[in-house]
């Protein structure tokens, strides 16, 4: 096989794999978990049984995928904006998130409590692992450029907001606030976390974002779906 007619190969198995991955969107968003079969998968996508299996993997697999494709593309997307404030990326970085999951809660309500569910294991460890590089990254340069003091691992600090976002979405999954109430818990916890290693001039306008989080989250209307 030459390389061109190998390359036309790998095209066709990623249009296979993106059709569907499209395909269990439109059945989880359309009705529920429960309807996401893999034989329906495979009909809905038009492809066969097998090929689901082999492109993807189990449904638990495709459930993950579905997560993680969606926030590899918000990734690319926040590695391409310039910015001289290291700290805008990771603010950034929480926006796009709740933008991403907000846009079609019936879906990622759905995924996001699969996902954590326990029958899911480790599968999805990747999606934090991207996550927790890009606020890393944004940390990172932030102490280069004395923003953030060096105190602490700018790898485990990343790690500390992933999963203070991640306990966020987790709880929005769940039903238990609205969209603005998601934003403002998720901007708060990305402040608060980084308020520790705050330089004098980082803290007071961490501190003017977290009160305005604040003053959002105290409203009753924000505290339930």
């Amino acid at each position: 096989m030459t390389l061109t007619e190998q390359g036309k190969r790998e095209q066709g198995k990623e249009r296979r794999r993106r059709r569907i991955l499209d395909a269990a969107a439109q059945l989880v968003e359309s009705d529920g978990l429960h309807a996401l079969t893999m034989r329906r998968l495979s009909e809905t996508a038009g492809v066969s049984y097998a090929t689901v299996y082999n492109l993807v993997g189990s449904k638990e697999d495709v459930l993950v995928a579905l997560l993680r494709a969606g926030l590899e593309d918000l990734g690319a997307q926040l590695t391409a904006v310039a910015s001289r404030d290291p700290l805008d990326r990771a603010r950034a970085l929480v926006a796009g998130v709740v933008d991403h999951f907000v846009t079609r809660p019936a879906l990622y309500r759905a995924l996001v409590q699969a996902v954590h569910d326990p029958a899911a294991g480790t599968r999805g460890v990747p999606i934090r692992r991207r996550t927790i590089a890009l606020y890393e990254a944004s940390i990172r340069d932030a102490m280069d450029q004395r923003l953030l003091r060096d105190d602490l691992d700018p790898h485990v600090l990343g790690l500390h907001v992933t999963l203070a976002v991640n306990g966020v979405i987790r709880r929005w999954a769940a039903g238990e606030m609205h969209a603005a109430g998601f934003r403002a818990e998720a901007d708060y916890a990305l402040r608060v976390s980084l308020l520790g290693v705050a330089t004098p001039s980082t803290r007071t306008k961490l501190l003017a974002e977290a009160r305005a989080c604040e003053r959002t989250l105290s409203r009753p209307d924000h505290r339930a779906a």
